[in-house]
């Protein structure tokens, strides 16, 4: 509209100074813009507003501003013109309503939420009740980058922190025993410590992990000589930690675990049959670049498997009315026979008043023969019922010893 009656009154003026003639007039349009309807629903002013000014003052305050207005039902349907293409949804045209009532008109109310409760996901309470257990034993948890140094095989960032950071990480135990050194070069002289989180494979795959550390030596006393964390305290957290769990592992030379090649010697954690882990030490190579003076032990396991777990409910038994009785054997077994299987061969006996049997002395030194060790084990006996009598007692004890003789060729020491 404009532009037309500036066409002409420049055609006007090269007329009238230029003596230019008129030969004809052409008008070329670019889009056409057709005008926009919406529909104003008066209950969006109120939910808006909180109230909404009489329909009449609505009807006339848009009008000034160039709409059409059509009443339909309790709504209006609003023609929109053309110069005004910021109005596109109706809630547009409820900003424009409250603009022109003015905002001190709108009464102050509270915002309403409404936040359902969420039921705590099942793998949020294993991950939760895993940090419980390791924390409640000691362990202090950790949490490093998602990022390690470039890798053979690994996923590689394409805008990298730092060269050092170009990686995604594929486990979790690189950056903890990075962790661990920086502990022992500042001269904390004992490390325990955990990491809970994701990692990374090649097929785009994220997987939550749990791996662990431990090394080094308590503070000594004057009458207490401490000796360096190893393996074995390793294995102890995990049997609390799957007992914790309320599920049961196995160690086995299987050689196939995921972080095999990252420890030396490794054995493969078995959990429902699968391996999901591994747990060893650091190669010596490495022990020795750091110049350690003790062995560094680490596990890490993929968690994944256990996160639909539902560990059954506790089961409480009342306080024993009879004493037990307790028996110790000392075996001699070839070097290469595990205790685990010596002892899951005895439960495997089923004596129903043997309640507990551990392993309290391993020895392979002097007087030993060729190529065998020496393995004590202690018995807890009890029935609920009375008092064993001894010759119920020796009669396990005998039934046991003829089992780890038929399977192991054990005898006594």
């Amino acid at each position: 509209m404009g532009t037309q009656a500036v066409a002409n009154h420049m055609g006007h003026l090269l007329m009238e100074i230029a003596k230019a003639e008129l030969v004809g007039s052409e008008t070329i349009y670019g889009k056409q813009i057709e005008p926009r309807a919406l529909q104003m629903d008066l209950n969006l002013v109120t939910r808006i507003l909180g109230h909404h000014p009489e329909p009449n003052l609505i009807k006339t305050w848009l009008e000034k501003l160039g709409c059409e207005l059509r009443v339909e039902g309790p709504n209006f349907l609003v023609t929109v013109p053309t110069f005004r293409p910021d109005l596109e949804r109706p809630i547009d045209l409820v900003e424009e309503v409250a603009r022109i009532w003015g905002y001190d008109q709108i009464e102050f109310a509270e915002p309403v939420a409404f936040l359902p409760a969420m039921k705590p996901q099942n793998d949020i309470k294993i991950l939760d009740h895993i940090r419980d257990i390791l924390c409640a034993m000691g362990l202090r948890e950790t949490i490093n980058y998602s990022f390690t140094p470039p890798q053979d095989q690994g996923l590689f960032l394409k805008n990298p922190l730092s060269e050092e950071m170009s990686c995604l990480r594929p486990d979790l135990i690189t950056n903890l025993l990075e962790g661990g050194l920086l502990n022992f070069r500042r001269q904390n002289k004992m490390v325990q410590t955990f990491e809970i989180g994701k990692v990374f494979t090649t097929d785009l795959d994220e997987r939550f992990h749990l791996a662990i550390l431990m090394a080094g030596t308590e503070e000594e006393s004057w009458k207490v000589k401490r000796e360096p964390m190893g393996f074995f305290d390793l294995k102890g957290v995990l049997e609390e930690l799957f007992q914790g769990l309320r599920l049961r592992f196995e160690l086995k030379e299987n050689n196939q675990g995921p972080m095999v090649s990252l420890l030396s010697p490794a054995l493969d954690i078995f959990v429902m049959g699968k391996s999901i882990g591994s747990i060893g030490l650091i190669p010596k190579s490495l022990q020795k670049k750091h110049k350690l003076q003790f062995p560094v032990a680490m596990a890490e396991l993929d968690l994944s498997p256990l996160l639909s777990h539902k560990p059954k409910p506790v089961k409480m038994e009342p306080l024993p009315s009879f004493p037990g009785s307790e028996r110790q054997l000392a075996l001699i077994l070839d070097a290469k026979t595990a205790s685990e299987n010596v002892i899951k061969a005895i439960k495997g006996l089923k004596i129903s008043y043997l309640e507990s049997v551990q392993v309290f002395d391993v020895y392979t030194g002097k007087g030993m023969p060729e190529n065998k060790f020496s393995l004590g084990l202690k018995f807890h006996l009890r029935a609920l019922d009375r008092t064993l009598a001894e010759e119920e007692i020796q009669g396990a004890m005998e039934q046991i010893l003829k089992l780890l003789g038929q399977k192991f060729g054990a005898y006594l020491r």
